[in-house]
Formats: structure tokens, C-alpha cells, sequence
């Protein structure tokens, strides 16, 4: 028989015990809630109040979370052109001291979403860029500074439209050059504009690449935080350098036509931890 007195003593602990176990339940809010491929899935959790003390798992891969108010949470997935329309499940992981883990599975189905072909005629001189040896170099190069992950937000709102001009070439449709050569899908969108147009930083950001490659011609990306990224090919000048904190609307660069290009326009890509996005709704819907 236990004593009044040693159930007095335990009631303190087991009290803290099941207070801890019936903690407040952590909520998932994923936007959009039905997305399509190019879309940037934001991931929010609502109730653990440490970012260190969650995971998000998706396919295999670790995101990590920011806080973003107090008790709130999020993550940046990037969905791309080439992903598969199926049912995926997602995993936030709650780590607790002293107790297991509370795991909770969310299931997303992207929605049908259907990408043009474009075939493009350049010059042999051109065409025949993506073989030199110091392109792959670039690639990289250009991975590496993409793969960056900075925890403070620099952008706020939507984003601006880069440059003036037209959309000549939409993101995630498939290529052929020359009527034979295939080539990689399109990781951005393409403005028509003319040489030496002003190129503007869509958003606040931190460059952190600048320079001049066989395919991309002259390059700036800029780190908008948390993983996220823009990157501006074929320009003819820029007038920032790694380390520059921009602003949005800021002059950052001039439209060109070097590189892998039939011409003088701006190629913009975004890309959320690395993975190519497709840049229009950002326009329209801020994160």
C-alpha cells in the first residue's frame, strides 16, 4: 500500500509529467493548399515555439524551420516543373526533452499543370557554349552560391517585375536548338528588353554572386533569406558587387544578350533551396 505521503511527493512530478505529454498540439498550415508544380510551398506550424526543436522532412530531405512570430514557424519548399503529379506525405517532427517525439504527417497532391515546348535557333559559336570545360566549372560555381541558406528574412511583400518588357519564354517548358540539340528545361522566365534596359532587384536582398560565365553571360543572384534566391542571367553590366545589401526596386544591373542567349532580353530564376521555382506568382502572392 503507498503512503498519502509518498503520493503527496509524486504529484508534483506526474502532474508535470502529463502536462508536458498534453502540451498544446502543434498546427500545420500549408500555402498554397493545392499546389502546382513551380510553386513555392510554404510550411507553417503554429504552437512549438523554438524553430531548433522542429524538422520538417520532405522526400528525404531536412528544411529547416524560422520563427516568424512568437510560437509560429515556417519553411520554404520549392515544387518544380519536373515534379510528379502524386500524393506526397509530408513530416514535422516535434523534438521534446525527456518525452518521444510528436511526429504529424500532412498529405499534398500537386495539381495537373501542363509546360509548352519552344525550339530556338541560335548561332554554331553559341549553341556549342555549354561544352566548354570551364561551363561546367560555372554550374558549380552557380550551385554553390544557390545552396546558401541565410535565417533572416530580407524580403518583405511581393515581388516587383525585374525589368520592363514583355514575357518572351514562360518557366518549366522543354527546348531544342537548332532543330536537333535538346536542351534542359527553363529554370525562369524571359523579359523581352533591349541592351543596357535597368535591371531591378525584385526584392531586399545580399548579393552573393556576381560574374561573367560561358552560358549565363553576366550574372548577379541576390539571397532574399531563408532560402530563397533570385538569379539575373545575360546581363550586359552590374553595378553591385558580393556582400551588397539591396533593396527592393534598387538599380542592380543592365539587360544583355551574352552567353547561352538568341538575343537581348533577362532571364530571371528563383529558386528555394536550390530547387528552380517558377517566378510570376510571387508577383501576385506574396510569402
Amino acid at each position: 500500500m503507498i503512503s498519502c505521503q509518498r503520493m503527496r511527493r509524486s504529484t508534483p512530478v506526474f502532474t508535470a509529467l502529463l502536462l508536458a505529454v498534453n502540451a498544446g498540439a502543434f498546427e500545420i498550415t500549408l500555402t498554397p493548399p493545392q499546389p502546382l508544380p513551380g510553386d513555392v510551398l510554404a510550411v507553417e506550424v503554429v504552437g512549438i515555439d523554438n524553430p531548433r526543436r522542429a524538422e520538417l522532412v520532405f522526400r528525404n530531405e531536412t528544411y529547416p524551420f524560422y520563427a516568424i512570430a512568437p510560437g509560429r514557424m515556417r519553411a520554404l519548399i520549392g515544387l518544380t516543373a519536373r515534379d510528379k503529379i502524386r500524393w506526397e506525405g509530408l513530416r514535422v517532427v516535434r523534438k521534446r526533452f525527456l518525452l518521444p517525439d510528436e511526429v504529424k504527417t500532412v498529405g499534398i497532391e500537386l495539381q495537373k499543370r501542363t509546360f509548352s515546348h519552344q525550339s530556338l535557333r541560335m548561332p554554331a559559336s553559341k549553341a556549342a557554349l555549354p561544352q566548354k570545360p570551364e561551363a561546367r566549372t560555372a554550374i558549380n560555381h552557380i550551385r554553390e552560391a544557390l545552396s546558401k541558406d541565410s535565417p533572416r528574412q530580407r524580403w518583405e511583400g511581393a515581388f516587383l517585375r525585374p525589368a520592363k518588357g514583355r514575357r518572351s519564354s514562360k518557366y518549366g517548358h522543354t527546348r531544342t536548338i537548332n532543330g536537333a540539340m535538346a536542351w534542359d528545361w527553363h529554370k525562369g522566365i524571359d523579359i523581352a528588353a533591349g541592351d543596357g534596359q535597368p535591371v531591378l532587384s525584385p526584392n531586399s536582398g545580399r548579393v552573393v554572386l556576381t560574374g561573367r560565365f560561358p552560358v549565363q553571360g553576366g550574372t548577379v543572384i541576390v539571397d532574399h533569406g531563408q532560402g530563397l534566391m533570385s538569379a539575373f542571367l545575360h546581363l550586359q553590366s552590374f553595378e553591385v558587387k558580393i556582400g551588397d545589401e539591396v533593396s527592393k526596386g534598387q538599380r542592380i544591373a543592365a539587360v544583355g544578350g551574352g552567353g547561352f542567349s538568341t538575343g537581348s532580353h533577362l532571364h530571371w530564376g528563383v529558386y528555394v533551396h536550390g530547387a528552380a521555382v517558377d517566378p510570376e506568382p510571387l508577383l501576385d502572392r506574396p510569402l
